[in-house]
C-alpha cells in the first residue's frame, strides 16, 4: 500500500516538473557530453530524463522477475534432491526383496538339477 502511495506521489512530482517545463520551455539548454554540444529545450532534457527512468524501473522489474524464478528453480531442485535421498533411503529394504524374488524366480526357472549321491548312499 505504502510502495502504491509512493509510486503516486512521483507520478505527480514527474506530472508537475513536465508542466513547468514545457511552460518555461522557451529557453535553450546547451549540454556538453563527450566533447559533444548538443542545444535543446528542457522539455526534451525532461523527456529524455524520464525515458532513462523508465528503463531503469523495466530493468529492475526484469531483474526482479528473474530472481523470483531462480529462487523457485532452486527451491524445487532442493526439493526434488530430498525426495530422492528419502526414497533412496527408504528404497534398499525394497531392492533387497525384489532382488531375492528375482532371484528365487531365476532359480524356479531353471531344470531341476539330477541329485547327486554319494556312493553307497540311498
Amino acid at each position: 500500500m505504502i510502495t502504491i502511495a509512493i509510486a503516486v506521489l512521483l507520478l505527480a512530482v514527474a506530472v508537475g516538473l513536465a508542466v513547468v517545463a514545457v511552460v518555461a520551455g522557451g529557453n535553450s539548454v546547451v549540454v556538453d557530453v563527450f566533447d559533444l554540444t548538443v542545444e535543446t529545450t528542457p522539455l526534451v532534457v525532461f523527456l529524455a530524463g524520464a525515458v532513462a527512468g523508465l528503463a531503469l524501473v523495466a530493468a529492475i522489474a526484469l531483474f526482479s522477475i528473474g530472481l523470483k524464478r531462480l529462487r523457485a528453480r532452486h527451491r524445487e531442485i532442493r526439493d526434488l534432491r530430498r525426495k530422492v535421498a528419502r526414497l533412496e533411503r527408504d528404497e534398499p529394504a525394497a531392492t533387497d526383496e525384489t532382488a531375492h524374488a528375482t532371484q528365487e524366480s531365476e532359480w524356479s526357472d531353471r531344470a531341476p538339477e539330477p541329485a547327486r549321491h554319494a556312493a553307497g548312499q540311498a
